[in-house]
């Protein structure tokens, strides 16, 4: 991965063998956050997004770039929102390489301290050092791991072992046509059977058995519950459907939060008794000795 930005240096690469070449920084005002692009939503990049990355991206502030120009095949991913591209993938011969029009501090931007960092980060580094173009070996916990293979048949079923004692098997049907977004045994991307195992809403590594071959998926903790923004009592019971929710608005003023929720029994005043009574009790045994 290439990156812009002060430690960079005077003469930037780009001339002939990157997928984008450098052009010359300047400021973006007001500040805004990148938007990913039609084509490269698909990306594996953001595979450890969800289905809707530009949603993390949009909380993100660029204050300077380095305006990219795609050469060789480039494929724009980000973009600011008058269409200036700031994260440019592509080939070097048997390589791959992820050109970043911003810096990878806060100098330029305040995404390494935002949620998306992290998720972002793992997507560009399981991109470059995926074995084969598009297998990324990670997804997000509750989200389906699609099984392509060319070494089973429509009916057959693929077992797939999971943290926390998981285990299932998901049987194979017919596709139309191949997929680049799978997990499964190596040398299968030719194959037009597929499986879907949906029992990951643990996080953790998923055991993938194939016939004479394993392979592992992790399934990552949403980079969404990163986010600390503020949910709604509806949207609180909809995720947690399953509780009994007792919700209360408590404001910094409030001097006894955790008493003004109902059924909830403040102890501090019971322990901090205990502990009186403790150390009379230590001090007349000492008078006593």
């Amino acid at each position: 991965m290439i990156a812009g930005g002060k430690l960079a240096g005077v003469r930037m690469p780009g001339e002939g063998w990157l997928p984008a070449a450098f052009g010359q920084p300047r400021s973006v005002k007001p500040p805004q956050g990148a938007v990913v692009t039609s084509k490269g939503i698909a990306h594996p990049i953001f595979s450890l997004m969800g289905v809707n990355p530009t949603r993390l991206f949009s909380m993100t502030r660029l204050r300077r770039v380095a305006p990219l120009s795609p050469a060789g095949g480039g494929q724009v991913l980000l973009a600011l929102k008058d269409g200036t591209p700031v994260l440019v993938a592509g080939r070097a011969g048997a390589g791959k390489i992820a050109v970043w029009g911003a810096t990878c501090d806060r100098d330029w931007t305040d995404i390494p301290v935002r949620p998306v960092f992290v998720p972002f980060l793992r997507g560009i580094v399981n991109y470059l050092g995926a074995r084969s173009e598009g297998a990324v070996a990670g997804i997000e916990a509750g989200e389906p791991i699609r099984v392509l293979s060319s070494a089973h048949r429509v009916g057959q079923s693929v077992q797939v072992k999971g943290p926390f004692g998981i285990e299932g098997t998901a049987r194979l049907r017919g596709v139309s046509s191949s997929r680049s977004d799978f997990y499964g045994p190596r040398g299968s991307q030719g194959g037009r059977v597929e499986a879907n195992f949906t029992n990951t809403h643990r996080a953790g590594f998923y055991e993938i058995l194939g016939p004479g071959d394993k392979e592992w998926v992790a399934a990552n903790v949403p980079a969404s519950e990163a986010s600390l923004d503020v949910l709604s009592e509806a949207e609180l019971r909809e995720r947690l459907p399953w509780l009994d929710l007792a919700v209360r608005a408590v404001g910094a003023e409030d001097s006894e939060p955790g008493s003004a929720i109902e059924g909830r029994l403040d102890l501090g005043i019971y322990l901090f008794l205990f502990m009186a009574a403790i150390l009379v009790c230590e001090g007349a045994l000492a008078d006593r000795s």
